[in-house]
């Protein structure tokens, strides 16, 4: 099974930023990520054995964090293969806390960029991909929400493109604590 570590975006949020932003990407050289799997990534772990799973709930479930606020606003790339929503809040939390996975995990992977991929380069050359980039940049979205867990998601890669399921919630211990009356 091919797992990853993400924040889920809310509902009302995806539901604007796929004829916001996305809608304003070609599809001939862009894929565009469906609106219900637009999440900000914060560790991927990769291809590991079904039986493994259990471990790896149990080694998140550990990790600790406070709520945060996050605003996604202002577009960007990763030059020639990905079209991405940033966050100017809560991008400093995302990275702490996807450092917390990552540990957690054993996993060595690079920091993060907290990001919203919004589209992946199918076969654009640099010009297209300039022209296809210029428009997201300029637009002036924004959009606030509370991250107040991450997920454990699988990914089933199908011709017709990722389809991802959550297979576990890790709520913040914030949030756990206002639930409970602390």
């Amino acid at each position: 099974m091919r797992l990853f570590v993400g924040i889920e975006i809310p509902k009302e949020i995806r539901e604007k930023i796929a004829p916001e932003l996305s809608l304003k990407i070609p599809r001939r050289e862009f894929k565009i990520v469906e609106e219900k799997n637009l999440h900000i990534t914060l560790c991927f772990i990769g291809e590991v054995p079904e039986e493994s799973a259990p471990e790896i709930k149990s080694r998140l479930s550990e990790i600790k964090f406070a709520s945060f606020r996050a605003r996604l606003e202002g577009a960007g790339s990763f030059p020639g293969r990905v079209l991405w929503l940033g966050l100017s809040d809560g991008a400093k939390e995302c990275e702490e806390l996807a450092a917390k996975t990552r540990h957690a995990l054993g996993v060595q992977e690079e920091r993060l960029h907290a990001h919203v991929t919004l589209a992946r380069n199918r076969h654009a050359e640099d010009e297209e991909f300039a022209r296809a980039e210029s428009p997201i940049k300029k637009m002036k979205f924004a959009e606030e929400f509370e991250v107040r867990a991450f997920s454990l998601l699988q990914s089933r890669l199908l011709q017709s493109g990722p389809v991802y399921e959550g297979l576990a919630v890790f709520p913040s211990s914030t949030f756990l604590s206002r639930d409970s009356g602390s």
